[in-house]
């Protein structure tokens, strides 16, 4: 069994860690995807994935939740850990396995849905460009995601 998605680098996992990924592996559970949302939680992703790093597996992206008036710099940030997670430069531990939490959410404000779509397609191209799968959220914006994914042929999700 593999979680394919946990925010496992939120505080609220940090006091008894080591326990609970105990009880996720005795639980069957023989890996964690942990999923980027902001260039905030870039370093915390990647420390706790190098804490784990054969059971805990990065990925990098801005959630569209995120998508604000800083989007190209939150993009900006997030690829360059990208390059480097990419290009094993130092200090890296474990693989990036994915490019995500990313894609389109209409849900709670629409106020940023095209810079949401320009996003999503930015980071469609760094899957393309390393042939990373990507991790996609979507809400309330099915028909809009697939549209965009269809763009972008050669990445797998």
């Amino acid at each position: 069994m593999i979680d394919t998605h946990c925010h496992i680098d939120d505080p609220q996992y940090a006091e008894g860690l080591d326990a609970f990924l105990a009880e996720q592996r005795q639980d069957g559970v023989e890996c964690i995807l942990v999923p980027g949302v902001d260039k905030t939680s870039v370093k915390d992703v990647l420390e706790v994935c190098d804490r784990y790093p054969d059971y805990l597996f990065p990925a990098l992206g801005l959630h569209p939740e995120n998508v604000k008036e800083d989007w190209q710099e939150q993009l900006a940030t997030i690829k360059a850990a990208v390059d480097a997670r990419m290009h094993h430069l130092p200090p890296v531990n474990s693989n990036l396995i994915a490019i995500g939490e990313i894609g389109l959410d209409y849900h709670w404000d629409t106020t940023f849905k095209e810079q949401q779509h320009e996003a999503l397609r930015e980071q469609m191209r760094w899957a393309e460009q390393y042939n990373l799968p990507v991790m996609i959220h979507s809400r309330d914006a099915t028909e809009d995601t697939l549209n965009i994914l269809r763009e972008f042929p050669s990445v797998k999700g």
